[in-house]
């Protein structure tokens, strides 16, 4: 079982935070958190979009910061090629 730790904010406003189960079983660290980053960088987007369609920000144009403190979830998402211990991660995920 893993949980996953959510916060966006937009300075100087926090606009939501969020721990919960992951409802997929991974079978590491690495996919958990790989799986958790994809999660949070669809809701952010969704969030951003949202908020520039309300005009509560003048505009939202900054890139987007998503922070992960596990070295494989980094990798895996700076170079997405098929290794052979992540080969089994959903390609549903590979979003970030």
């Amino acid at each position: 079982m893993y949980y996953s730790w959510i916060k966006y904010e937009h300075e100087p406003c926090v606009y939501k935070k969020k721990s919960s189960k992951q409802d997929t079983v991974a079978d590491s660290t690495t996919e958990a958190e790989y799986i958790a980053a994809s999660s949070a960088s669809k809701k952010v987007v969704w969030i951003k979009k949202f908020i520039s369609e309300l005009g509560i920000v003048p505009s939202i144009v900054d890139p987007i910061g998503l922070y992960c403190d596990n070295n494989g979830a980094i990798a895996q998402a700076k170079e997405p090629r098929s290794h052979q211990r992540s080969k089994h991660i959903l390609r549903r995920y590979h979003l970030i």
